[in-house]
């Protein structure tokens, strides 16, 4: 066992517990040869100082047996302290023999599992966020980069990158999904038609986007890009979803059903019209969500939607409140409506 540093040097110092009587007892002892005088006299009495110096190597003796089991005693400690603190790189620190029990390091491999798999948690989400934020920043280097070319540089390399196959002057239906990817905004919601109401798609091209629609719309406001025309769709949203002027949203919903209806029919059909009332008409009017429950309830009953109901559905919302409040039997509505207050009357009593 390798001793402590500061275990060199106690032994000797503790050899100062003896008495200096102690370091010259040897001298003494050393000095027994017999003295001869040169008188008769007889020599002085030695018993008393042999008495003396026996007692002094007996005192001698006794202290140094103290300081050597002392000594042991702090070897014994000294080894066991050594042991208890074989793993730690600071100083020997004494410790009670009871403390030799504890587990320290495992608790401490023990912590540190859970540490180290947040640990890789933490980088993974800090992976994905660094490529968010390079995508982002990508995003924004292509915009600034279009911002600064002429509009007329910067949209047909814009463009090209959602026109199908073949058709450079035209965008499908992968096409947009991608502009609106591109974008990162849903397509499950009204931006898709708003987006067609704003650059005048043509009625009966639902499902598609025309370069020159593209190029009259925004070239008075120089828009080359994804997030150019991300924030200026935002704006027309708002503007007409959020708005409380109804003629902006009274003409956006006079656009959609010629946009959606195909060239030469008279009506569309009624899973489409449930579907766009869901998401132009619900958001606004309660109302309007509770006949969008009624047309499901029907299932293939409700097959198509004229012209005068799509037109009729959006006064009925102005005009009558939730709980039917408004509504007259007298008023001329159409008979998919009076069919639509008849079930609710039911189901309101029901629930009542």
């Amino acid at each position: 066992m390798v001793r402590p540093p500061s275990f060199c040097g106690v032994a000797p110092k503790r050899k100062a517990v003896g008495s200096p009587t102690s370091e010259s007892a040897p001298k003494k002892r050393s000095t027994r040869v017999p003295v001869v005088y040169e008188d008769d006299s007889p020599p002085p009495p030695a018993p008393v100082k042999k008495t003396k110096s026996k007692s002094s190597m007996s005192a001698s003796t006794s202290s140094k047996k103290k300081d050597k089991g002392k000594t042991k005693q702090k070897k014994e400690e000294v080894i066991t302290i050594s042991s208890d603190l074989s793993g730690e790189e600071s100083d020997v620190v004494i410790e009670m023999p009871k403390k030799e029990g504890k587990a320290a390091p495992v608790k401490k491999n023990k912590s540190k599992v859970p540490a180290a798999s947040t640990s890789t948690a933490d980088k993974e989400k800090d992976k994905a966020a660094m490529k968010k934020q390079s995508s982002k920043v990508s995003k924004v280097s292509k915009a600034s980069k279009a911002r600064s070319l002429p509009f007329e540089d910067a949209f047909p390399a814009w463009f090209s990158q959602f026109a199908e196959e073949g058709e450079p002057d035209k965008m499908g239906g992968e096409g947009i999904e991608k502009l609106f990817e591109d974008m990162e905004l849903s397509m499950e919601g009204a931006h898709p038609f708003i987006l067609a109401y704003r650059v005048g798609a043509a009625p009966g091209t639902f499902g598609s986007f025309s370069r020159v629609d593209f190029k009259r719309t925004f070239q008075p406001f120089n828009i080359a890009s994804s997030s150019t025309l991300s924030d200026w769709l935002a704006k027309a949203h708002d503007e007409i979803m959020g708005s409380v002027n109804e003629y902006n949203f009274r003409r956006f919903y006079a656009f959609v059903f010629p946009f959606l209806k195909n060239e030469g029919a008279k009506t569309i059909p009624g899973e489409m019209a449930v579907a766009m009332w869901g998401t132009v008409l619900a958001p606004k009017y309660p109302l309007a969500e509770s006949f969008v429950e009624y047309a499901i309830a029907q299932g293939d009953k409700f097959k198509a939607v004229s012209l005068d109901v799509w037109t009729q559905m959006l006064e009925f919302c102005e005009a009558v409140q939730p709980d039917l409040t408004g509504w007259s039997e007298d008023d001329a509505w159409p008979s998919t409506i009076d069919a639509f207050v008849e079930w609710k009357k039911e189901k309101d009593a029901a629930a009542a």
